[in-house]
């Protein structure tokens, strides 16, 4: 039996893949996207060990915004470019090559940090492709400490979860099956909208960084919560994250510019390749300040009483506020420089014992 985890379905490939009309390597499953779309497999799932992520949100949180600063990240800039290990992240895709629902993320990746336009809305019903990425873990030079941590190649695999699929007792348990998105998940990203925090959406509708009508967010997190609570996630690592931090960066009475949650401290010198542990630490005590002092204090509660492993983030896809909320359209002269996107997945990596740390 072949032991290759399909990055689409989540399956084991068994029998063989098969061969597509132009070539590429197919899911064998009916059922599954790679094969009813004959989107091939990346070369990486043969040699990789598959590391499936949930993407989970409310329509407005900007998880495809999320994924496509993420997918920048990897591939414009090396994760630990010094003398003892590289992680070298790729997108299968990103050359285009491939005829491939896959290939979206590089049209959003071209878009944003080229074309400087603001994504469209993922339309309801639409197939969400995962976006996926190969990680290789490389020694340069002899390295010192003990041999880190377990496999060296990995493929991270992140599923866009619709929120209805969290919320909807018979979707959440379809998706939480011995296979699926939520049921194979190594690890969960929650991205919770500011205005999800009722005092901060307010603060932001004075400091006009939202439109008024904007304000409501609802209760979807606290949902979302409930939901993987119930999909059976309280052993894996949870990672709630606070998104577009940039619309409350210069709100004083939110937090102050030079919070430590927006200064990057991801490496020590001396132990290169390690997570900064106690960056992480008080990141997610400068995010939970925020929750308590602006309403989110239950959420707080339900996310410490439901989850073995979690930690709180704040991310931002654009680094700073360069989208005018009123007209949709980039503010002149717009500098697109993400912010802590990769907190969270250096995180569940560390948490799988795939990356070292160091407090």
């Amino acid at each position: 039996m072949s032991k290759i985890t399909c990055p689409f379905c989540l399956h084991r490939i068994s029998p063989e893949p098969i061969t597509s009309s132009s070539g590429g390597m197919l899911c064998p499953r009916d059922e599954c996207e790679s094969h009813k779309r004959q989107i091939p497999l990346p070369k990486e799932a043969f040699d990789h060990d598959v590391f499936p992520i949930a993407i989970v949100g409310a329509s407005s949180s900007g998880k495809t915004y999320f994924l496509t600063a993420l997918m920048n990240e990897f591939i414009s800039k090396p994760m630990w470019d010094g003398d003892y290990w590289r992680i070298e992240m790729v997108h299968y895709a990103k050359d285009m090559e491939h005829e491939s629902a896959d290939n979206r993320f590089v049209k959003h990746w071209r878009d944003l940090f080229r074309n400087k336009t603001p994504l469209s809305n993922t339309q309801t019903g639409e197939y969400l492709s995962p976006l996926i990425l190969s990680v290789t873990y490389s020694k340069e030079r002899k390295w010192t400490f003990h041999e880190p941590f377990r496999k060296r190649k990995q493929l991270l695999v992140f599923h866009d979860v619709p929120g209805e699929f969290t919320t909807s007792d018979d979707a959440r348990m379809a998706l939480s099956s011995r296979y699926g998105a939520l049921g194979a998940a190594k690890g969960v990203i929650v991205l919770v909208e500011p205005r999800e925090l009722p005092l901060l959406g307010s603060q932001l509708v004075a400091n006009r960084k939202i439109p008024q009508n904007f304000a409501s967010g609802g209760g979807f997190a606290f949902d979302a919560i409930n939901g993987l609570r119930v999909a059976k996630q309280h052993g894996k690592p949870v990672a709630v994250c606070l998104s577009k931090s940039d619309l409350f960066l210069d709100v004083p009475s939110v937090i102050e510019r030079d919070a430590h949650l927006v200064q990057y401290k991801l490496t020590n010198v001396s132990t290169a390749g390690a997570l900064n542990l106690a960056d992480i630490s008080e990141v997610a005590a400068d995010v939970r300040n925020i929750f308590e002092r602006l309403g989110g204090g239950d959420l707080l509660s339900r996310i410490d009483s439901s989850f073995r492993y979690s930690s709180l983030f704040a991310v931002s896809s654009l680094g700073e506020d360069v989208v005018d909320a009123f007209t949709n359209t980039f503010k002149r002269d717009a500098i697109i420089r993400p912010i802590r996107v990769m907190d969270p997945i250096l995180w569940m990596l560390w948490q799988h014992g795939m990356l070292g740390g160091v407090s």
